[in-house]
């Protein structure tokens, strides 16, 4: 391999680091205390997890639990990130906080809600739905403020318009 393709494969590795999503590298943390070790990822640019109390860690890129210690499945409180980015249909990274999005699909647009009622012509996150599902579809915009949509409205008065057109005989 010449040194020219050894900078260009850099070059792409490097391209491709920097446009991906980098979860932070793995650990192993441990408590001292009750002697247990367990998997700990710290998220990424869309989620955080916390440490929890008691808890140490012994380094990034460790793999392995000390000798005498039970490795656990340990209940972490991690919490996403509230931005268009991390609740966008695509996007790379761990699920954001995208429960208060509401959804216009008439004018393809989704917004945060501001805590109060959805607008209408809006749709708010379906019972049930977990973050994952719950994403501003692909080719739908973002909007600083969901406005109620008069869509309807200025349907049904074209409706109008053109029912008492017909009736004239226009």
């Amino acid at each position: 391999m010449t040194t020219m393709d050894k900078l260009f494969f850099f070059g792409i590795i490097l391209i491709f680091s920097i446009c991906s999503a980098v979860p932070a590298p793995p650990e192993i943390i441990v408590n001292g205390q009750t002697r247990q070790c367990a998997d700990f990822m710290a998220g990424d640019e869309c989620f955080s997890c916390e440490m929890p109390s008691g808890w140490t860690s012994l380094g990034y890129n460790t793999y392995e639990c000390p000798q005498g210690y039970e490795k656990i499945e340990l209940k972490l409180n991690c919490s996403g990130f509230k931005n268009e980015r991390c609740c966008s249909n695509g996007h790379s990274g761990g699920a954001g906080a995208c429960q208060d999005m509401i959804i216009n699909d008439v004018t393809k647009q989704c917004a945060f809600s501001d805590g109060g009622a959805v607008p209408s012509g809006w749709k708010g996150k379906p019972g049930g739905a977990e973050n994952a599902q719950w994403v501003c579809p692909s080719g739908y915009g973002w909007s600083e403020k969901a406005e109620p949509c008069a869509c309807a409205t200025g349907f049904v008065l074209l409706g109008l318009v053109v029912l008492s057109a017909r009736a004239k005989g226009i």
